[in-house]
């Protein structure tokens, strides 16, 4: 990632040239899906306007990429430039929710803003501190060529009172690549294999989250989960809690589709972000990530069958280089034509129905000028024909379930995030009465 400088008018310019797998995010933007991450941070006492720009002046600007614009977005690659003309006022935004200023308002809101593009002309994110009867929410709004969620929660963390370490990925992988010209062959062999399969998977069925998308998305999220409980339910099933997040997704899809049309024959995919972080340096913005597909055994009936299906399935991902050879797709479609891009983006999210991704937040409570964090959400954006996004994050041990939804595909996301409660009911029932 070449880097220059060249002075104008007195003033130095930093040219930087995006990579390829950043690029491929910029230009996934559609005006039925743009590639923003939003990320919801609820207080029972607020900080005041003043000290949050205070902490995006003196630490978020620290970090040059929110300072910058994209250059030159049709050129291959594109250039991130500094923005002669930053002006924070077009990024950190002051809102007062309408009357009550409850959960209906605050999420009428999200659903406004997050229904709407961010300016390609500016720096790519913004900030919007939101007034509420009780307390308040800062909502950041990040697009995902600048970083993936794992980068999001870093910024945050490096805005806060007090900088923690970056926590572990769950649903982290680290495949062992074979040593030698010997095993580098066998490597490439495979991954040329794994590229075959993924390219010849099959359509996803026709159902009810599949068809034309609008601009207008909807935005739930569910109460705080105590991690404990999900261990406890991941103890009892011998999974992990990625698995047990899996299984109650898959059971809230299956009820969601009994109720909407029926199930379809055949199994539905969804694309599941694993993290390739050991390949970043440490505090790198940017994406490090592969889109892997899961097949969700949505005509199991029993939740815990579904469980343990799961759980074999995502031990078998993990074991797989797809991660890794979708990644370097995504930094070869970075580099591709509009025209290629597209198609290859069409292809391969017409081969899934539901995007789902967990990321690993703070362990501790997170302080932001003084005022500690109550609660944490986030909802990752969903590309090309996906209308509908299930995104968890934990934070001070509990976790939060996000539902970003197409309006015309999934146009009550409470009930869908009903129907996954309801699953992890079921999972904490004793194993031997999961049915």
């Amino acid at each position: 990632m070449a880097c220059t400088m060249h002075s104008s008018g007195g003033m130095q310019t930093t040219h930087e040239r995006m990579s390829a797998v950043d690029a491929a995010w910029l230009r996934m933007d559609q005006p039925t899906n743009a590639m923003v991450i939003t990320s919801l941070l609820e207080f029972d006492d607020a900080p005041s306007f003043a000290d949050v720009e205070e902490l995006v002046t003196t630490r978020m600007l620290s970090w040059k990429r929110f300072r910058q614009r994209v250059a030159e977005p049709h050129v291959l690659p594109p250039r991130w430039v500094d923005d002669g003309g930053f002006d924070l006022r077009l990024h950190l935004h002051r809102t007062a929710l309408p009357a009550p200023g409850g959960e209906r308002e605050l999420a009428e809101l999200m659903s406004e803003l997050g229904s709407t593009p961010l300016d390609h002309g500016r720096p790519l994110w913004q900030i919007h501190v939101i007034e509420r009867r009780r307390g308040a929410a800062i909502l950041v709004r990040m697009h995902h060529c600048v970083g993936d969620g794992v980068a999001l929660i870093g910024l945050l963390l490096g805005v806060s009172d007090r900088e923690h370490d970056m926590p572990t990925q769950d649903v982290g992988l680290s495949p062992t690549r074979p040593s030698g010209a010997l095993g580098f062959a066998r490597d490439a062999a495979r991954q040329t294999a794994t590229l075959a399969r993924l390219l010849t998977l099959p359509r996803d069925p026709r159902t009810v989250l599949r068809g034309d998308l609008g601009a207008r998305k909807l935005f739930a999220s569910s109460r705080p989960i105590p991690l404990a409980e999900l261990k406890a339910i991941a103890a009892t099933h011998d999974a992990h809690i990625n698995d047990v997040l899996v299984a109650a997704v898959t059971g809230a899809l299956r009820r969601h589709l009994e109720r909407n049309g029926g199930l379809p024959r055949r199994e539905i995919r969804a694309m599941v972000p694993v993290y390739l972080r050991g390949r970043a340096r440490h505090g790198d913005l940017g994406n490090h990530f592969g889109l892997v597909f899961l097949d969700l055994p949505i005509g199991v009936a029993g939740a815990g069958e579904r469980l343990a299906v799961g759980h074999a399935r995502m031990n078998l991902i993990k074991r797989s280089p797809d991660a890794i050879v979708a990644l370097e797709v995504l930094g070869a479609l970075g580099l591709a034509s509009p025209l290629v891009e597209d198609f290859a983006l069409d292809l391969f999210t017409d081969k899934a129905s539901v995007m789902f991704t967990n990321v690993a937040g703070p362990p501790d409570v997170v302080h932001l000028a003084g005022k500690p964090v109550k609660s944490m959400s986030v909802w990752a954006p969903v590309s090309g024909h996906l209308g509908l996004g299930v995104s968890a994050l934990s934070y001070a041990g509990a976790l939060r379930i996000g539902i970003k939804a197409d309006a015309r595909r999934c146009p009550d996301p409470a009930a869908l995030l009903a129907d996954l409660e309801a699953e992890l009911d079921a999972l904490r029932a004793p194993r031997g009465s999961v049915g």
